[in-house]
């Protein structure tokens, strides 16, 4: 006798012969056929077990810095600083501070009257910041009268009067280094720049004084003003650099 299939589909579980409650067919099942239990429905698997997985930083970035652990709230990566304040960038650190401006071209004057040999202009300098001024010099001598004279300007205020100084006095050409060292500018401390020039023309080292008050407010421009005795001699100035630093 044939018996189709569809005789038995209102036929009940139970009426199956040979069949128990649990027992089924097989089946290959896919993480589909249990998308919808939850954790706690599956057998032998803890509240905490998961499977293994490669994690990445994108799997963590959402992660607060105290929620890692072994890591303390001051703990951090390995870095290479020096690049970070690289010479010449905007933030870049020097024992003797952070330099606020550079001039490595030459400039230079034969001219018998007073002028501004070098301007450091655009300046933000504010009065409560000590400020060095570094420069390197050169004297080119061709004729009698030996000599040249260098002061000093912040903003628009000679602070130094460059007819007091005579440097390069010997007949002879040369070169050196002047500095001045300005310090915080305030009520009643607007004096006390020192001066230093090493030319070796004549003497090693001088050392000089400024000769009237510092302005208080923001220094925005920095002028090396002067003149030579003899205008067939020169005197020239390069790598000026300006730093200002807390003192």
């Amino acid at each position: 006798m044939a018996v189709r299939l569809g005789k038995f589909l209102e036929e009940s579980h139970t009426n199956l012969t040979q069949v128990t409650s649990d027992q089924h067919h097989a089946q290959s099942h896919t993480l589909a056929s249990h998308s919808a239990k939850a954790h706690s429905d599956l057998t032998g698997v803890g509240i905490d077990d998961h499977h293994a997985q490669g994690h990445t930083l994108a799997s963590h970035s959402a992660r607060a810095h105290s929620d890692l652990t072994g890591i303390t709230v001051d703990q951090h990566h390995t870095e290479n600083h020096a690049s970070r304040h690289a010479s010449g960038g905007a933030d870049a650190l020097s024992l003797m501070g952070r330099l606020q401006a550079s001039d490595t071209t030459e400039r230079s004057t034969q001219s018998t009257s007073l002028v501004d040999i070098a301007t450091i202009s655009s300046l933000s300098i504010p009065a409560s910041k000590a400020i060095r001024i570094m420069a390197s010099l050169k004297y080119i001598h061709v004729a009698t009268s030996a000599g040249a004279k260098i002061g000093l300007k912040l903003n628009t205020t000679q602070v130094r009067d460059p007819e007091a100084l005579t440097f390069f006095s010997v007949a002879a050409s040369s070169s050196g280094q002047l500095m001045w060292d300005i310090p915080p500018r305030e009520s009643s401390y607007v004096r006390g720049g020192i001066g230093i020039c090493a030319v070796n023309n004549p003497n090693p080292v001088s050392t000089y004084a400024t000769d009237a008050d510092a302005p208080t407010t923001t220094i925005t421009s920095i002028v090396l003003h002067g003149r030579v005795l003899n205008g067939s001699n020169t005197i020239a100035i390069k790598n000026i650099r300006v730093y200002a630093y807390d003192p």
